[in-house]
């Protein structure tokens, strides 16, 4: 199970240099990289923000809407192009 857990991980710079762009890739990676990277070094104080405010069923809920939003976000954009 060990190789396939870690495709995903060895097929995202592939794919970043196929769908983007060849020159600059370790600009374009880094750039993609400090925006997940932010959110993972953000998110623990905002949820314990969150937490003081409403308690942790409203963190459960905003990680929920948050998770649908980023997965209606490529759909949206993608009826946006059209």
């Amino acid at each position: 199970m060990g190789p396939y857990m870690a495709s995903p991980v060895s097929l995202a710079p592939l794919i970043t240099a196929n769908v983007l762009v060849h020159q600059r890739f370790g600009v374009v990676s880094g750039m993609l990289a400090v925006t997940f990277m932010l959110g993972f070094a953000i998110s623990p104080t905002l949820a314990a923000m969150v937490w003081e405010f409403g308690g942790y069923d409203l963190v459960i809920e905003l990680a929920i809407l948050t998770a649908i939003i980023g997965l209606c976000a490529p759909i949206m954009s993608d009826k946006m192009e059209k």
